[in-house]
């Protein structure tokens, strides 16, 4: 945010959540998945696939057939 002199001020941000909510459950589950992205998947490995084709995304979120 930028001051009447032309200069930026910090600016502290505090995310408040309540025991037992929605929000804190969500807020769990999120924390939880950027824990298991960062155990699994490293930024800087050069063998990382970075792309991939418009055929590996529908493979991807196919489903599989039913069998019954």
């Amino acid at each position: 945010m930028k001051s009447e002199k032309d200069q930026w001020c910090g600016v502290q941000v505090f995310k408040l959540v309540t025991e037992g909510t929605l929000k804190k459950k969500i807020t769990d589950i999120i924390a939880k998945k950027r824990k298991l992205l960062k155990s699994v998947v490293k930024e800087d490995d050069p063998g990382q696939l970075k792309t991939f084709t418009k055929q590996d995304l529908i493979e991807l979120l196919a489903m599989p057939a039913a069998e019954y």
